[in-house]
């Protein structure tokens, strides 16, 4: 029997590659069995043949599984410490030249990818078409119009319905979006829940401790317009008119967008824009 949490972490387990990722999942996946084998202590477990191995007392076997996972988690956080040692340091050396940070956030397979790869025809990237294609952060350094250089990075998509738990064991993600100079918030506008996904992606921020500034600041995007008819286009720009309509697979409104990105830098660093002749 599946639950919502145990299918997202297989899908996880499916998706990750990297040794920051799997080492992540192992730590979600810990906190997925401690919740299991506090439920597990109400049930008759006189009826598993592991109890016998601890005298027909589970008790005893729960406080071992309990110290088992505890020690797997202390080392699980050691090795994730380490690389957050590493990530900490580029962070640093973005800060020390004065490269700003901007954080693509939004709902799974809302075309977060997409848009970094439109933006920056970084070839490094293949965006797909699935669930949590990307459990990895990545930064790619991307051209404004003034031709202030600033780096975007790719962050996990959210989900409805998920315990905090599982997106606070990918951290790195977590503090990437935290400490970004700029958020920039992607909707799948062709989806027929897109506004339940949006409130559902600005409640985790807040959940998260996003700063208020950060969410406040927050540029909207209205992605894959291109799928929507334009009636519905224009529908949805009156009713937010701040919300910048794309696509990215047809490359419309893109050169908008930098130019609000860049724009609201300038605003959330406290930089200063001159025309010199």
């Amino acid at each position: 029997m599946y639950d919502r949490f145990s299918v997202v972490l297989r899908i996880f387990r499916e998706r990750a590659s990297t040794k920051e990722a799997k080492l992540q999942l192992a730590l979600a996946e810990l906190n997925y069995v401690r919740k299991n084998l506090h439920h597990m202590k109400d049930e008759n477990f006189m009826q598993f043949s592991i109890s016998s191995s601890f005298g027909g007392n589970f008790d005893t076997f729960f406080e071992v599984k309990k110290q088992l996972i505890k020690e797997k988690e202390l080392k699980l956080k050691k090795l994730l410490e380490k690389i957050d040692q590493n990530n900490a340091l580029k962070k640093q050396h973005r800060m020390k030249v004065q490269i700003p940070s901007v954080a693509i956030v939004g709902y799974t397979n809302c075309g977060k990818t997409s848009l970094i790869k439109a933006l920056t025809n970084d070839a490094r990237l293949t965006p797909e078409n699935r669930l949590f294609a990307t459990l990895d952060v990545s930064v790619h350094m991307v051209n404004l119009p003034s031709n202030l250089k600033a780096v975007l990075i790719d962050t996990i998509g959210f989900i409805s319905d998920i315990p905090t738990t599982l997106i606070h064991s990918f951290r790195s993600t977590l503090s990437e979006i935290c400490s970004a100079d700029l958020l920039v918030h992607v909707t799948d506008s062709s989806n027929p829940d897109w506004r339940q996904q949006v409130e559902t992606v600005h409640s985790t921020l807040r959940e998260i401790n996003v700063p208020e500034k950060l969410i406040d600041s927050m540029v909207e995007v209205s992605n894959k317009v291109d799928k929507i008819s334009s009636s519905e286009q224009s529908e949805l720009a009156k009713q937010d008119g701040d919300r910048l309509l794309i696509s990215t697979t047809e490359r419309i409104g893109l050169d908008e967008l930098k130019g609000a990105i860049e724009r609201a830098i300038i605003a959330n660093t406290d930089r200063l824009m001159f025309d010199i002749r």
